[in-house]
């Protein structure tokens, strides 16, 4: 894989379509029915899905061919690799709606649908972690540039967006994107993107997010002595309230947290399908941390971990015990999949009620490694409930908590917010 990986980065305008397809579509299965999944005529009377992936990698050919100079090898190749998967997921979301008294053909969700599926398909490739984070990122916000100027959204929100993905790369792969289609206002719609990259250079976000960087220093030189995870909360915290323009400055976001500067609780929270390795390696980096884990209070409920007949109680159950060791400052380790956005906000909203330090560690190992080890655990599940979990997987945003961390089939961490949005080592 890594020749072609190499190749690709220096050579993509060899890779058609149809090149990607051989390649990839062994591992990717979803490359196989975008020829089979219509769109829309008027938004994309070009054709069906394979059609319009195809014209948007040779509109980024083009612009690589002009711009190569401005991009580093990681960055073209995920670039080249976000046109071809941007549209990965229409397969399971297109459906027919109506619209304005009119049959339509639409796709809603693809672009988090797909950020999702590509979790565990991208990791078997042999790419760089940066590359596999950069196109999910690509694929999950690629109709952000848009949205944001036609819904006239203040500068906060391109500061958010910027704190997740290269503005840069978004534009380049939104402008593709819209070029790559036929409709009747694709001009109105290459538009929207020109007024993003204006807002983006206007903010400070034009590439680099300058004003997050900004606000780390000011707050880092602010608290020389801290605890790192004070100062991380007092970052992450502080720059979503600037964001959502409840704050508007680095000294306020410093002066509410003044109050927790006795103490406060810390929460751990794992993600990930069964088998990933969570509880071991959660264990082992955050000892001493009280441990909640839904499968053992499934023991005490129904004698039984695989048991799902009362998982009410059990949520119930965990989540009564979660705020007695968070009003006692207690340091807490969630142990379940919390695969979906809706539970994993339950456990980090009420630990952010009680000002606790919230950690997501997400587990992200090959589809086919996962598959291998839930043969081998002692409490293994069914194979069709593994590829469940992986179907109904919401892929977490790294907004979600203080910090998320990203941990490979070794147990190693293949990025961390701390370092990587933050700068604090």
């Amino acid at each position: 894989m890594n020749e072609w990986i190499q190749d690709c980065s220096e050579h993509w305008n060899r890779y058609t379509f149809s090149r990607f397809l051989e390649l990839l579509g062994d591992r990717i299965p979803l490359l196989h029915q975008l020829e089979n999944t219509p769109q829309d005529e008027e938004w994309h009377a070009e054709g069906n899905v394979r059609v319009h992936t195809g014209m948007v990698l040779q509109e980024l050919f083009t612009h690589l061919d002009r711009t190569q100079d401005s991009y580093s090898p990681e960055q073209k190749l995920s670039l080249v690799l976000g046109a071809l998967l941007h549209d990965i997921a229409k397969p399971l979301t297109t459906r027919q709606r109506e619209l304005d008294g009119r049959e339509r053909i639409v796709a809603p969700r693809h672009a988090s649908r797909g950020c999702s599926y590509l979790a565990y398909k991208l990791p078997g490739l042999g790419l760089p972690y940066e590359v596999i984070h950069q196109v999910m990122r690509l694929v999950a916000l690629h109709h952000e540039p848009k949205f944001l100027v036609i819904k006239d959204r203040a500068a906060g929100s391109y500061l958010s967006l910027a704190s997740q993905v290269d503005s840069r790369l978004l534009a380049a792969l939104a402008y593709a994107d819209m070029r790559g289609r036929t409709c009747p206002d694709k001009q109105k719609q290459i538009e929207y993107i020109d007024f993003f990259k204006m807002f983006c250079q206007e903010y400070g976000v034009w590439g680099k997010n300058r004003i997050l960087e900004e606000w780390s220093q000011s707050i880092r030189e602010a608290l020389p002595d801290f605890p790192i995870d004070f100062v991380e909360y007092t970052i992450s915290k502080g720059f979503r309230d600037f964001c959502a323009g409840r704050i508007f400055s680095p000294e306020e976001a410093i002066s509410r947290t003044y109050d927790l500067r006795e103490g406060y609780p810390r929460v751990v929270l794992m993600c990930g399908p069964s088998g990933s390795g969570k509880s071991t390696w959660c264990e082992e980096h955050f000892p001493g941390y009280e441990l909640i884990s839904l499968d053992l209070i499934r023991e005490e409920v129904c004698k039984s971990r695989s048991d799902q007949s009362s998982n009410q109680k059990v949520v119930q159950i965990a989540r009564e015990r979660l705020r007695v060791c968070l009003r006692e400052k207690k340091n807490v380790l969630w142990d379940a999949t919390s695969l979906r956005r809706d539970f994993r906000s339950q456990v980090l909203s009420l630990s952010t009620d009680y000002r606790a330090h919230t950690t997501l560690v997400v587990f992200q190992l090959p589809e086919e490694q996962l598959f291998q080890r839930n043969k081998a655990r002692e409490h293994a599940v069914p194979e069709n409930v593994l590829a469940k979990q992986l179907q109904s997987m919401e892929w977490p945003d790294e907004r979600e908590a203080h910090r998320t961390m990203f941990i490979d089939e070794h147990g190693q961490c293949l990025r961390d917010t701390r370092r990587a949005l933050y700068n604090l080592y």
